[in-house]
């Protein structure tokens, strides 16, 4: 460093970083255990991994927190032995922003959503798949969501009936209605309200594997006005 002192640059970005760093571990120790005022911040990520799964930011934080470390034990001199990099300060900020004004599911995961009747035609929801390329659809029944019909629901469906003689006639016969009873023991999707942000949503997906959709309505009730859908692929995009 060219002598026994930081530079104003390094002095800077060594305050900058002690800031964001104990904004984002009071953070987590908030989240993790509030009423804990002695709560040690490796069990405050333990618990919140726990609770919310491990997001990207947390384990890039996790990690800096050894570089805080060796920082912390070198200030027992005049001055710290090491100095955070810029680019570290800067993702500090980064998470810490993300965490202060959270990103909400209806600006994140805002789209218009091709939904589905129950009494739809299943070849009505074969020819949305083709034409759209997805793989999943709410179902909406008189202004509510009911359901969500998935490619592995039909799939089920199909593997079920293939070896009906007219099985291909029944594409035509058959209802959205039938094929939901297809879709798996577990219900398949959760609706949130577009206020949820969207790192929340996120880690309904990281909680639970079997989700494969979030649907967004405006208070996060199924017959409140349909915002956006969330996807795993979306997630990923998102991280």
């Amino acid at each position: 460093m060219g002598g026994s002192l930081l530079q104003m640059s390094e002095r800077d970005r060594f305050e900058s970083f002690s800031a964001y760093f104990n904004l984002i571990e009071n953070y987590l120790k908030r989240k993790a255990r509030p009423e804990d005022g002695n709560l040690k911040l490796a069990q405050a990520i333990y618990d919140y991994r726990h609770v919310h799964g491990s997001p990207g930011w947390l384990e890039e934080f996790d990690a800096i927190r050894d570089l805080r470390n060796v920082i912390s034990h070198s200030c027992k001199f005049r001055y710290p032995l090491f100095v955070p990099s810029q680019e570290v300060v800067d993702r500090l900020q980064e998470i810490w922003a993300a965490l202060e004004y959270p990103v909400l599911a209806d600006v994140a995961f805002k789209r218009d959503v091709l939904t589905i009747s129950p009494n739809s035609p299943l070849v009505a929801a074969l020819d949305l798949t083709r034409d759209n390329d997805f793989s999943q659809f709410p179902v909406m029944e008189n202004g509510s969501v009911t359901g969500l019909l998935t490619e592995n629901g039909i799939v089920r469906w199909m593997a079920a009936h293939y070896s009906d003689d007219d099985w291909i006639l029944g594409l035509r016969r058959h209802t959205v209605h039938e094929v939901l009873n297809w879709e798996g023991p577990r219900q398949s999707y959760v609706i949130a309200p577009g206020s949820e942000p969207a790192e929340e949503v996120a880690m309904r997906f990281r909680r639970d594997v079997d989700l494969v959709a979030v649907v967004i309505t405006a208070e996060g009730r199924a017959s409140d006005e349909l915002l956006g859908i969330a996807t795993a692929d979306d997630i990923a995009r998102l991280a």
